[in-house]
Formats: C-alpha cells, structure tokens, sequence
C-alpha cells in the first residue's frame, strides 16, 4: 500500500489516488452535508414496504347487496370466482383487476376452485350446483335442487364435498357429474377439503359440532364440542384443520381433526378463514381480520376492506381478495407496488346530468380503493374522456377524495375536450397522510352548456411509502 508517513504520531495515511485499505473505514459521525460520506449501515429515511392487506382496490361493484356473497381464488391468485345470492357468477383471470359476468342471476351462495383454477364448483340455494371445466366460461348444472349452502373441492377439482342449510352432506368423486349423500344431517355453515381430497371438515352452527372424514367425504366422524362453528379450512395434506365460531373464537387441529385447541379469541366475530396449501399461511375475517405465519399457531391483526368480508388467499401469500356485505369485491397484494394498480371498465358516466363533483362511476362499478392502516401514501389515477361533438370545449375538472377524515386532497386536474375525442386523460398524482377509508376519483363538468362527456375507463393506484 502506497503512504505517506506522518512524523508526528506515525499514523499511516490514504492518498486521494493510488491507494488500497487494508481494513474497514469506520467514519466518526453521521454525515451532515448533503452527499456526505456515511458508514455503511446509516440512511437518511426508511419508506415501508406495503404488505398484504395494507392496501385493498376495489376491482368489482354488484348492485345486489347481499350477506351471502362468497369469493376463492386459485393457488397463484390468477383466477378468482364470487358469488351472491340474486347475481351473477364474476370470474376474474388477471389477479383480480377486472371481471367477466357468467352464467345467470341466481341465488348463489358458494363458489370454490381447483389449484389452477381450471375446475371451479358453485351452489344455489334452492337450486342446484353448477360445475365448470373451463376457467368459469361455461358452467354445466348438477345433481338436484336443494337448499344448497356450501361446496367445496380438492386440487385437481375431481372429488368435491357439498353441504345442505339443514340437511345432508353430500359428496362426488367425478368432478361433479354425480353426487352420493353422506348421511349425516346438521346445520352447516362451512366445508373444506384437503388437496387430494381424502379429508375434509365441516362445521355445523346450530350450536353444533366440527365433523371431519378421511375418506373423501363418504363418512364423517364428530368432533370437538358443541360450539357456534362458522368457518373451517384445510391444508394439503390434511393435517393442518382451523375453525372458527361466530363469536370469533379460532381453533386449530395438527392431527387431522382428532384433537383441537383454542389459538386465539381477539375476534368479537368471524365468517370466514382460509389457509395456504402448505399451511403455513392462513386468515381470518368478521369485525377484524387476523393473519398467521405458523400455520395458525399465533395470529396478528391483518387489514380488511371492510369488516364481515368473505377472505380468501394466494398460497405464497402474495395475493388476498374478499367479498364484503355491500356486494363489492376487493383485492390487496404483496409488494413490488407496481402491482398496486386496479383498473374498471364500462359505460361510464354522463356528466351532463350534474354540475358538482360526483363519484366516477362505470355502471355499478365505482372507482376507489380502500386503505386499511393510516400513513403517507402515493395515490395516482387517470381517467379515460370521452366526449361527442356536443362536449367540444367542455372543461372538466377531476380531484382525488378520501372517505376517511382527509376528505379531498391533492391538486384539482382539468381538461377541455375536443370534440368525438375517445383517448383524452386527466391524471391525478398526490403524496398525502391519509387515514383508513376508500380512495375515490370525483369529476364533474364545469362547462354551463354541457354537452356528452363520459369515462371509460379509470385506474387508481396506491403504494405506502411511510
């Protein structure tokens, strides 16, 4: 190493060119100009990471609230199905950003689907099950009608269970095609069934008890005590049970259902919980939501878009969708944020019928998000004008609104339309401290003669950055 002594103490010094250190430069204090040297282990400001569930976008609005509304999805988080009673079945291959209307209106109640979402099952109340072989395209009616409540299935979709409000369970070992009856009558109010289909659980909510079968649903042995049982999931082998009770008591089985023990108890409620193939991964949802990284051993808080959603989850966690009471379906993914972006699509709104700020709205589908924890946010959106030769000259005026205590926030966004333009956008950016609540996207036209100006199209995104 090239250096200069000092005669005065000896000390070896570093040239500003030529030299090699032999050890570690450990630096005296943190730098205190701007492009300062600093140690290795010091920053200036740290930004969180969004996490599962941090942050929800609503990607779908049915104008038919319903309490029974359900959603699953496959082990990837690609395909997604929901259900609800007087609607229709909404099947999303694309993570859950937009949707596809299948089938017919009916009372659904349930809906479940293969690992690749290839196979999926959905049963009516009052009315039949309805089987699929085709991502959701197509959907192929089954066995009789019946005060359906409940299905569920195994990885490759072939063997299923299902589960009357207060009757049998019934079970197929032909993806559907026919069903046998089990024979054991309770009131049930979920089912679940392992990976290869050989065990399954169910929970009767009378009060009642847990039943589990080992083989395929055939025959079925009662558990536990007799308890207001709500929920029940399974892992892929079978080993791994969770169940919940209306008045949110979750408990957990690692001996396929033989013994079970209480785990948590922080829920004042719960409908539904969901575990990953592996079991390692699992939720719970009713007022509040609870997630576990041990397969259910422990469990911390975990947000929601709203409370009493239906919940259910990707296998690497990376993806979470639920169905809430207000019949409006949501998706949260994991980091990276370029994921945070939902997006809807349909006829828009005329906004010559008012001349103040109103939701965008597609039809039924409303264009927000919903954040679930409080913090500073970066929140972009863009909506889609489109205007005929009347709106020539209209001016609108577009704002970003949050339905917690911030109310609107950021710069207020304007365009003049041509006219029979189709491709013009307004673009709304903002960084802001927003408290939990939906994220929205109002416009209105400013113009005194307002012609036609519609939207098309709208994407919000949002990524936590403190």
């Amino acid at each position: 190493m090239s250096t200069i002594k000092r005669k005065a103490d000896n000390d070896a010094v570093v040239l500003k060119a030529g030299s090699t250190m032999s050890g570690l430069l450990v630096l005296s204090g943190d730098p205190a100009v701007a492009l300062g040297a600093a140690t290795k282990q010091y920053v200036d400001a740290t930004a969180d990471i969004p996490t599962l569930g941090s942050v929800w976008m609503n990607t779908l609005y049915s104008d038919a609230p319903s309490i029974t509304g359900w959603i699953a999805c496959s082990s990837s988080g690609q395909y997604v199905a929901t259900v609800a009673s007087g609607d229709y079945i909404y099947i999303s291959a694309d993570y859950g950003k937009t949707w596809t209307q299948r089938d017919s209106s009916r009372a659904w109640f349930n809906v479940c689907m293969s690992s690749t979402g290839e196979k999926m099952a959905a049963c009516v109340s009052g009315g039949y099950i309805y089987t699929s072989s085709d991502y959701g395209a197509t959907w192929t009616q089954r066995d009789s009608t019946r005060d359906w409540r409940r299905i569920a299935c195994s990885e490759d979709g072939t063997k299923l269970v299902a589960a009357e409000l207060t009757g049998s369970l019934y079970y197929s070992n032909d993806s559907g095609a026919t069903w046998s009856s089990a024979g054991t009558s309770a009131a049930y109010t979920s089912v679940a069934m392992s990976g290869d289909g050989t065990y399954a659980i169910a929970t009767d909510g009378t009060p009642g008890y847990l039943y589990t079968s080992s083989d395929s649903g055939a025959t079925w042995t009662q558990r536990d005590s007799s308890r207001a049982w709500a929920a029940c999931a399974i892992d892929l082998d079978g080993n791994v049970m969770i169940a919940a009770t209306s008045t949110g008591a979750i408990y957990r089985s690692t001996d396929y259902g033989v013994n079970w023990s209480l785990v948590d108890n922080s829920l004042v409620s719960c409908v539904s919980v969901d575990v990953s193939s592996d079991g390692v991964f699992a939720v719970a949802s009713g007022n509040a939501g609870l997630k576990s990284s041990d397969g259910g051993a422990s469990w911390v808080a975990f947000g929601l878009a709203r409370g009493g959603s239906r919940l259910c989850i990707s296998d690497a966690f990376d993806y979470a969708f639920t169905r809430d009471i207000d019949d409006a379906a949501f998706s949260s993914v994991e980091m990276p944020s370029a994921n945070f972006v939902a997006s809807s699509v349909g006829s828009g709104t005329d906004y010559t019928l008012t001349g103040s700020y109103a939701n965008v709205d597609f039809g039924t589908n409303h264009a927000r998000a919903y954040i679930s924890t409080a913090g500073f946010y970066l929140v972009y959106a863009c909506v889609q004008i489109v205007a005929d030769a009347s709106g020539a000259g209209d001016v609108i005026y577009a704002k970003l609104n949050s339905a917690g205590t911030v109310g609107d926030f950021g710069t207020v966004a304007t365009i003049r339309c041509t006219a029979n333009s189709s491709n013009e956008r307004i673009v709304l950016v903002a960084v802001k401290y927003l408290t939990a609540g939906e994220i929205r996207i109002k416009a209105y036209n400013a113009t005194s003669a307002r012609g036609t100006v519609t939207s098309t199209g709208t994407t919000i995104g949002i990524v936590k950055i403190a």
